[in-house]
């Protein structure tokens, strides 16, 4: 019997394989409307050349079926984003509309681009490969501001300066705190150093300076006197080990050598442990003086030593500084003392400060008879008179040893004129 209908009841499932198909029997005029399923779709069957403009639809989308990677390069233009969404890369101005919240992630800036501030882009912050920039281009300040405190690190870890909200603004060396400010003024944490010739300088015109020249060191004061204080004030040796000069309050001041104590003040004076010596003493020492009526004054001696305070042509002593002066004459009488205006009775001597008489003159009287005394007349005629005292002088004031009467003139005379202090 002839074959002539087969209804689709009379097909077992699956007995029609695509190896019963011939090639292209199936259209979709055959195909009942949902009768082929994603199932008996092989992958990648459905190409873009089987797939019939504009038949796929947002409805054709299953949600997230469209990744990134299905979308090629350019082929998502400005004209299909939806209103408001806007193509960054072309877009010369683009604006946020509202607040930019990056999910977790970071927004990356490569070498030398900049994330620019403020209206005129004055302030900018950048990388340059090898440096690190805040710059502020335009007018104003940089402020940093801290609820709390304001630290700036090196290291990441490391405290550089870090200013305390209400305190002190400290700066760190290698993380070890060396200065901060205070209250009252500021500390230092270990030593301040400068260079030869550069100066620490006081006071608001900069009256006194602290510096060392390369060789030495000096403590300057241009204004008013330099002050010293302490209950005791000591200078010493660089090593702090001998005293040089002590000085005590309401007490001695010291001077040392070599640590040894040479010379003290005391309430009634000084005390000196060992000599007092001096290379250049204040006098003179002379002997043998003339004696003239026009130049009554011990001169033109013969000069044994003279600090070069003494016009040795009159006789005249010009004291440099103020001081006590210890003055010393002898003179002689003689029977051949005969120069013309010398008294043949009396010789004599004394002193005097600015042309006035210090004190009563020292006088002797030469003897004419010799055999009254029961002495030779050579004998009888060497008699001295000697005045010794102690000058109170100001600086320039004059001393001469002078007579009126006379004495043995060009000999057998001394005169001295020393500084005591």
């Amino acid at each position: 019997m002839a074959l002539t209908q087969i209804s689709t009841a009379g097909v077992k499932d699956d007995a029609v394989t695509a190896g019963k198909i011939p090639a292209n029997a199936v259209g979709s005029s055959e195909l009942a409307d949902n009768a082929v399923d994603t199932a008996a779709i092989a992958n990648d069957a459905v190409t873009g050349s089987k797939i019939n403009a504009n038949a796929v639809g947002t409805t054709q989308l299953l949600d997230t079926a469209v990744t990134t990677a299905k979308i090629a390069d350019g082929n998502v233009t400005a004209a299909k984003l939806a209103s408001g969404v806007t193509d960054l890369s072309n877009d010369s101005s683009p604006q946020l509309g509202g607040n930019l919240d990056v999910n977790g992630q970071a927004i990356l800036f490569p070498d030398d681009n900049e994330a620019r501030f403020g209206t005129g882009t004055d302030m900018k912050i950048h990388h340059t490969g090898g440096q690190n920039y805040v710059e502020v281009i335009g007018d104003g300040n940089l402020n940093l501001k801290g609820a709390g405190s304001v630290v700036i690190k090196t290291a990441t870890t490391k405290d550089a300066v870090v200013c305390n909200s209400s305190g002190s603004t400290d700066l760190y060396h290698n993380n070890v705190k060396r200065f901060e400010t205070k209250s009252d003024g500021a500390r230092f944490t270990g030593h301040l150093y400068t260079n030869d010739n550069e100066k620490i300088r006081f006071g608001t015109g900069h009256d006194y300076e602290i510096y060392h020249s390369g060789v030495h060191a000096f403590l300057k004061n241009s204004t008013g006197d330099l002050f010293l204080a302490g209950d005791s004030v000591k200078f010493v040796n660089a090593a702090v080990s001998n005293d040089m000069v002590t000085a005590t309050a309401g007490g001695a001041v010291t001077l040392h050598h070599n640590g040894g104590t040479k010379l003290s003040t005391t309430s009634y004076g000084t005390r000196t442990t060992g000599y007092h010596t001096q290379s250049t003493a204040i006098g003179f020492q002379g002997d043998a003086a003339d004696w003239t009526a026009s130049q009554p004054n011990m001169h033109n001696m013969s000069l044994l030593w003279n600090s070069g305070h003494l016009n040795n042509s009159t006789g005249v002593f010009t004291c440099p500084v103020a001081g006590k002066y210890l003055c010393s004459a002898s003179v002689q009488a003689h029977r051949t003392n005969t120069t013309s205006g010398a008294s043949s009775t009396y010789y004599n001597v004394l002193w005097q400060k600015n042309s006035g008489n210090y004190h009563v003159e020292m006088v002797g009287t030469s003897s004419t008879d010799a055999g009254a005394r029961s002495v030779s007349d050579v004998n009888g005629k060497h008699e001295v008179v000697t005045a010794t005292i102690i000058m109170d002088c100001a600086a320039n004031d004059t001393i001469r040893a002078h007579s009126n009467h006379g004495y043995r003139h060009n000999t057998q005379n001394i005169c001295s004129v020393y500084l005591l202090g």
